[in-house]
């Protein structure tokens, strides 16, 4: 954290070292727990039903509800003290968890009831998740919310590289029983740290807010205010943009491109998954390390520029070279790309989401990370379905290079824009 660790707000000391510390350790138990636990019941539910419609179903469960509620969740918070919905919801959570391991064991192979468990849990996840992306000045202040960030991207990717591990471990020697009560326990862990956070809570001056405010009347006015702040609009569009496109490359593309047609192993396609996380990891350090990670949204677009030179760069195995022949040439090459492209990407999204949480006022900013979450859920998912009826079709290379391309002229274009032009004076 930076120089400003505390404040003085009502009598109260606001250790915002101390709120980080709480902070990060209460998500590290429950998300560490969680992907154990996700991948764990993904090895279980492919053994009992040995059906990929089945296992995607049950994922789809915890997708869907996460995109409805959020909807519903934005109002809520911002209506409600943001640090009671972090702590009731993790440990509300724990309490589901455990209640469904007691079910689990009377009836492990109703998979009707892991549908219903993951809504549920998808449910108050849904909640905590952005009780906790939009409090995050108020627990470590605005001047270390960047840093913040970095580090949660930092934590983020040590857990998807660690939990698939840990889970798959797990999963053989102790099995899902002990897993969940394992995960319902780290839950309940981290609502308990949760609750010695003291939050700051900023004064609210002159709010249009009705006191009476339906759901919907709520999701209208998160889109009002995105359509109003015109540079948080012009922000949030870049974001989608981006996200449209290098979301099915790291999810779609790449996989599909390494296993299906270069076949390499899967021990080898591990390594390629698992670098982007690494340069996550890599970037997120780096960037807790910035005093002022703010500054680089002016150099936004120089960083897309670079991750579309690195699009068109993993085609690199059709230059007929004899030394790109060989699947670890392949498997090393492309997991240095994903690091530099993990690091980047992390370097572009950190400055972006601190804006956000920052600029945002905080009586809407739960209605607008709730419209902001589900628009990105809509991009990643449209993204996903295009690519996938695209490589179909498409020679592979070539879709690489047309997006890149595509993410060049569009960046270039976006970076003449006035909005933009008009936040880099006032950041000089």
């Amino acid at each position: 954290m930076s120089e400003n660790n505390q404040t003085i707000l009502s009598g109260r000391i606001i250790n915002y070292k101390l709120n980080f510390f709480l902070l990060i350790f209460g998500r590290f138990v429950s998300e560490l727990g969680s992907s154990v636990f996700g991948f764990a019941l993904s090895l279980y539910v492919l053994d009992f039903t040995n059906s990929a419609a089945a296992f995607s179903l049950v994922l789809s469960f915890s997708i869907i509800p996460n995109m409805l509620v959020n909807l519903i969740a934005g109002s809520f918070v911002d209506k409600h003290d943001k640090k009671k919905t972090i702590v009731i919801t993790d440990i509300l959570s724990g309490i589901i968890v455990l209640t469904f391991m007691c079910m689990f064991h009377l009836n492990p192979q109703s998979i009707l009831m892991l549908i219903v468990f993951k809504v549920i849990l998808a449910v108050t996840q849904s909640f905590f998740g952005l009780a906790i992306s939009t409090s995050i000045p108020n627990i470590v202040g605005d001047n270390n919310t960047a840093r913040a960030n970095s580090l949660f991207t930092t934590v983020g990717s040590l857990i998807n590289i660690l939990g698939p591990v840990v889970g798959a471990v797990a999963y053989k020697t102790i099995g899902l029983q002990y897993i969940l009560l394992i995960d319902g326990i780290s839950f309940i862990l981290s609502g308990i740290s949760e609750i010695f956070i003291i939050m700051e809570t900023k004064k609210v001056v002159n709010t249009d807010t009705p006191k009476k405010e339906g759901f919907l009347s709520g999701i209208k006015l998160g889109f009002q205010y995105i359509l109003k702040e015109k540079t948080t609009t012009f922000f949030i569009t870049i974001t989608l943009l981006v996200n449209l496109i290098f979301s099915p490359l790291s999810a779609l593309v790449i996989p599909y491109i390494n296993y299906n047609v270069l076949q390499v192993s899967g021990i080898q396609l591990s390594v390629i998954q698992g670098s982007w996380a690494a340069g996550a990891i890599i970037g997120g350090f780096l960037m807790s390390l910035k005093k002022d990670t703010f500054r680089l949204i002016k150099h936004v677009f120089v960083l897309i520029q670079a991750q579309a030179f690195i699009m068109i760069m993993f085609c690199f195995p059709n230059l007929k070279v004899p030394f790109f022949e060989s699947r670890w040439v392949i498997t090393i090459t492309f997991s240095l790309l994903l690091i530099i492209l993990g690091i980047l990407n992390v370097m572009q999204n950190v400055p972006l989401y601190t804006y956000f949480q920052v600029r945002v006022a905080e009586h809407l900013r739960g209605r607008v990370f709730a419209v902001f979450n589900v628009t990105i859920m809509l991009s990643s998912t449209i993204g996903i379905w295009v690519f996938g009826g695209i490589l179909e079709f498409v020679k592979w290379d070539q879709i690489l290079v047309v997006s890149g391309i595509i993410m060049l002229i569009v960046s270039v274009l976006l970076s003449k824009n006035t909005y933009f032009k008009k936040f880099n004076e006032s950041v000089e």
